[in-house]
């Protein structure tokens, strides 16, 4: 279950996405969306819910909270479909919106890429660490732009497994967890904290959850 920016729509997305305005206490079935694409929320306008078909590079929109989405545009900038990426749109990817910044989206799956145009343009972001799971922090002082965090226990591409940081929206990247502290590289789930810059949550399955901050 997914729920609207301010909580007023709640979304299930398993098998036929549904929709509830009253807390769950209702549901109705979403319409306009082919099968197989899970929607996300926009994290700033809670009118906006949006789906991705990859594989097709198509976007769905919806602006009423999600009751109805229409195959809104085309989208550009994506590579071609396949690879990894787990849950999401057709084609292996799926779509992660940015807290607090309206149409701010990042797409992962064979690769990294940004839109901050609501998912019409997105430019695919180089030289990334493996990524299994993706979230944003508070931003870095002098920053405006949230701090990124992923994780994966994968060491494809000539990076060792762990979790990363990046303070410049993707250019370059820093490994924050080390040999010694890698919990059997379990990491089913990473959260930043949007209050303070360079912490991360991480869930391990089994392992606890864990928290780290920036070293003094």
């Amino acid at each position: 279950v997914i729920s609207s920016a301010d909580g007023s729509f709640f979304m299930s997305t398993g098998g036929t996405p549904r929709i509830s305005t009253d807390l769950g206490a209702t549901w109705k079935d979403v319409t306009g969306l082919p099968a197989g694409i899970s929607p996300i929320a926009d994290r700033s306008n809670p009118a906006k819910f949006y789906a991705l078909d990859s594989a097709a590079h198509k976007m769905y929109l919806s602006t009423d909270g999600g009751a109805t989405f229409t195959n809104s545009y085309e989208v550009t900038g994506l590579p071609e479909a396949g690879g990894g990426g787990g849950r999401g749109g057709r084609g292996g990817s799926r779509l992660v919106a940015v807290g607090g910044r309206e149409g701010d989206l990042w797409m992962v799956g064979q690769a990294l890429c940004h839109s901050s145009d609501s998912g019409r343009t997105f430019k695919e972001i180089p030289n990334h660490p493996p990524i299994g799971q993706l979230s944003f922090g508070k931003a870095a002082p002098g920053k405006d732009y949230p701090a990124i965090f992923v994780a994966n226990g994968d060491q494809s591409g000539g990076l060792l497994a762990g979790i990363y940081r990046s303070d410049d929206e993707g250019a370059t990247w820093i490994r924050i967890n080390d040999a010694q502290h890698q919990w059997g590289n379990r990491f089913d789930c990473l959260s930043g904290d949007p209050r303070i810059y360079g912490r991360v949550y991480v869930g391990t399955n089994g392992r606890g959850i864990l928290y780290g901050d920036i070293a003094n």
